[in-house]
């Protein structure tokens, strides 16, 4: 799709010269990427190579289960186990995709944020990954996950949404590391970590 990072990095259009648009790992329908503006070290994003709004259709498919297995693994072995979460939308230019229009989900080594969704008065409903496209239909939904150190169809939590949403765990995490004033990825575009997540991911991967 014209315009859209993702579809130019999936398709080799997009500059490559750029070390930020680095695939990390890849396979025939998806690839991984270091999320820009992480917060943390080892900050995933995986992403299918077809352009699309959500995850919600992909999350039963043997092949996203594979290779989210085999990234999960990596990124466990580099920096310990990781929670998983993506904002769901439903319509591109929707504030829920963050100013991104093709589906992603963010898998990244850090603590539970269970108490702190507990804590917030959102409605969650218990549900593994599998099941969230019937949960959530055609509305907008938030989606969190703690898969571990391998990916088998987790059980997480889905909120559906009542209106647009934008970065929300990018900002409970931010908050929750003290800096609230760097959630905003377009606003905190940083590469420091996103470039050190490339260098480790692969050291490992030739190594291993």
């Amino acid at each position: 799709m014209d315009n859209c990072r993702f579809c130019g990095i999936a398709n080799g259009s997009m500059d490559t010269q750029k070390p930020e648009n680095v695939k990390i790992a890849e396979s025939e329908k998806f690839f991984a990427i270091s999320s820009v503006g992480a917060l943390v070290e080892g900050w995933t994003l995986i992403v299918p190579k077809h352009h699309c709004c959500s995850m919600k259709n992909l999350y039963t498919e043997e092949e996203f289960s594979t290779f989210s297995n085999q990234l999960v693994s990596i990124l466990t072995a580099c920096y310990g186990p990781v929670i998983a979460f993506e904002h769901g939308p439903n319509r591109e230019g929707s504030d829920t995709s963050c100013g991104t229009d093709h589906a992603h989900i963010h898998i990244v080594p850090y603590r539970s944020l269970m108490a702190k969704l507990d804590d917030m008065e959102m409605e969650w409903q218990t549900c593994s990954a599998s099941q969230v496209c019937e949960l959530v239909g055609r509305n907008e939904y938030l989606f969190y996950c703690e898969p571990g150190t391998k990916w088998d169809n987790p059980t997480g939590r889905v909120h559906v949404l009542k209106e647009p949403i934008s970065q929300f765990f990018r900002k409970v995490i931010a908050e929750d590391l003290g800096a609230p004033d760097k959630f905003n990825y377009k606003t905190n575009p940083d590469t420091t970590l996103t470039l050190k997540t490339i260098e480790r991911v692969r050291y490992y991967c030739a190594k291993h």
